[in-house]
């Protein structure tokens, strides 16, 4: 086991992701992908989770051998 960073991205619900203009995380944001494929990957799109609020990180164990 390992750790690394899993960051969630989640947005207030009146934002619009067009304002963000940091364009790795527009990229992240629009990256379509699943649940448990955007745990692997390190991060969950907001588009994946519906309306969120916050913006968070926590840092979270991933098996070597996935």
């Amino acid at each position: 086991m390992f750790c690394k960073n899993l960051i969630v991205y989640e947005f207030d619900n009146g934002s619009f992701l067009s304002q963000i203009n940091n364009d790795l995380l527009r990229k992240i944001a629009y990256t379509p992908c699943s649940p448990i494929d955007a745990i692997k990957n390190g991060f969950i799109s907001p588009l994946d989770n519906g309306d969120v609020m916050k913006l968070s990180a926590e840092l979270v164990k991933v098996d070597e051998n996935d």
